[in-house]
């Protein structure tokens, strides 16, 4: 249970029995995609993070993952140099 007071006096409360995310509860793609793109903010530059998840959307079908750890690891040590 989570209650919130608000300025104006108001109290607002709601329960969740999951967890938003939880497999009960779960994410759409593009949350999970914002939610990808605010971790990655400071640790990946925009077009390795557009590419990144790009690989991950269409996983089961990329050729060679470690394209994608390529790209992820790049970018860290970009992030890390600047």
């Amino acid at each position: 249970m989570v209650t919130v007071r608000t300025g104006d006096g108001r109290t607002l409360s709601d329960r969740r029995a999951f967890p938003r995310g939880d497999m009960a509860d779960p994410l759409s793609r593009e949350e999970i995609v914002e939610k990808f793109r605010g971790s990655a903010t400071g640790l990946l530059d925009r077009d390795d993070t557009e590419r990144a998840i790009d690989m991950l959307i269409g996983l089961a079908d990329l050729a060679k993952v470690s394209d994608l750890c390529a790209t992820l690891s790049r970018s860290k040590r970009v992030a890390a140099a600047a």
